[in-house]
């Protein structure tokens, strides 16, 4: 049966959670996923549990499991000249490529987008990082947590009187899908660049304009529920959300809504 993705082609330079499950998504959908692992131990989430019959092994990670279903799988050593040579070998014949490697890691490796752009004239390639591939921020590390709190989204969430929520990773997963849309002739020739700490910005506006989208059910007017201003924090990064992502995330805003029967915002 036909999908929706058929012939297209992802090179995935993903590893751990949000990456990954954005190329799950675009493997999911047809398309042909060809995962790169590093030598010795490859994917750091597959030493992430739950284990089956909670005995750690690399092939035994429920987490890696879930999020690397319907790919292929080939492992690299992209610091040695051969490595580098047979990724570039991929590129040739991808439509994608998308990678969650610090902002450094990269040009490092003398991988850079103008790089696989002389390989492949047509590539998109989609970078997910914690900050931003540029600024002040960009080579901070971040978790969860701390994306959640600089985000701005923690504020505006949960009750006073409990713990929040998290704003988990599949949803900067989908977002990155967005992101990556081979299909949209603006992306062909241009990298995209997805920041986590923006999305959680953008995510927390978007969800905000609908009383109905909140991270945790509280009651319409209830006066915990907090908005937050991040203003200082985006002038001191140095960005605006896109249109692009503003638009994306509009689209998954509807889709809940209409899933539960409210109709658009």
């Amino acid at each position: 049966m036909p999908t929706a993705l058929d012939g297209v082609v992802v090179v995935d330079l993903t590893h751990h959670i949000v990456g990954p499950y954005c190329t799950k998504l675009l493997a999911d959908y047809g398309a042909e996923v060809i995962k790169i692992e590093r030598p010795y131990g490859g994917d750091p989430a597959r030493r992430i549990g739950p284990f089956f019959h909670d005995e750690p092994h690399l092939e035994a990670s429920g987490l890696f499991l879930d999020l690397n279903t319907n790919k292929k799988s080939v492992t690299l050593n992209l610091k040695s000249p051969t490595g580098r040579g047979l990724l570039l070998d991929l590129v040739r014949q991808a439509d994608i490529v998308i990678q969650n490697f610090a902002p450094r890691v990269m040009p490092s490796l003398g991988l850079t987008y103008e790089t696989l752009r002389d390989y492949n004239a047509n590539l998109v390639m989609t970078s997910v990082s914690n900050f931003g591939q540029t600024g002040p921020y960009r080579d901070y590390k971040m978790s969860e947590l701390t994306m959640y709190a600089i985000g701005g989204t923690m504020y505006g969430t949960g009750m006073q009187t409990r713990s929040f929520c998290y704003v988990a990773d599949e949803v900067r997963g989908i977002v990155a899908l967005f992101d990556s849309d081979v299909c949209d002739p603006v992306n062909i020739g241009n990298p995209d660049e997805l920041s986590m700490l923006e999305l959680v910005d953008v995510v927390r506006e978007v969800t905000a304009s609908s009383s109905e989208v909140v991270f945790e059910p509280l009651p319409v007017g209830d006066p915990t529920r907090r908005r937050p201003d991040i203003s200082r924090a985006r002038e001191l990064l140095g960005w605006e959300p896109t249109v692009a992502l503003r638009d994306g995330l509009a689209i998954m805003r509807d889709w809940y809504l209409e899933e539960r029967g409210h109709g658009r915002a």
